[in-house]
C-alpha cells in the first residue's frame, strides 16, 4: 500500500495535463485511505480493501484515460490546423475560416467554442489569426 501511495504521488508529477482540481481529491484521499487501512489489525482485511480500491480505481481510470487520450488527439489536430492557418496568413493567403473539431467536454478543462469566449482572443493572438477569419468548431 505504501508503494501504491508513493507511486500515485510520483505519477502526479507527470500528469500535468490534468487540472489540480481533478487531482486534489486523490492527493487527499489516498494517504487518508493508506493510514486507515494500515491501522487494521487483520492482514486479510488489508488485502481485501487494497484489492477493492485498486479494482475501483482501475474501473474509474480506464475510461478517463481513453477520453483524455481521444481529446488529446483532437487538440493536436486542432493545433496543426491553427498552425497551417497561421502559415497561410503569413504567406499572404487569407482563408475565410478555420475548421476545428470539438472535443469531449467530460475530459476537458473548458470548452473554447463560441465567439465571446476569452481563449479565442488568446488563440488568435498566439497564432496571428486575424479577427475577420472565422474559427468554426465542428462536432
Amino acid at each position: 500500500m505504501m508503494a501504491a501511495c508513493v507511486g500515485m504521488f510520483l505519477a502526479h508529477l507527470f500528469l500535468q495535463t490534468v487540472a489540480m482540481r481533478t487531482r486534489m481529491p486523490l492527493l487527499v484521499f489516498v494517504p487518508a485511505l493508506f493510514f486507515a487501512v494500515s491501522s487494521l489489525q487483520k492482514p486479510c482485511w488489508k488485502m481485501i480493501i487494497t484489492a477493492g480500491v485498486i479494482a475501483l480505481g482501475l474501473l474509474n481510470a480506464i475510461p478517463h484515460y481513453d477520453g483524455l487520450r481521444a481529446s488529446y488527439m483532437i487538440k493536436q489536430e486542432n493545433i496543426s490546423r491553427m498552425r497551417q492557418a497561421a502559415v497561410a496568413v503569413r504567406n499572404g493567403e487569407m482563408p475565410d475560416e478555420i475548421h476545428l473539431r470539438k472535443f469531449d467536454l467530460r475530459y476537458a478543462e473548458s470548452d473554447i467554442w463560441g465567439e465571446d469566449y476569452f481563449q479565442v482572443f488568446w488563440l488568435r493572438a498566439y497564432y496571428g489569426i486575424p479577427d475577420d477569419m472565422d474559427i468554426i468548431y465542428e462536432d
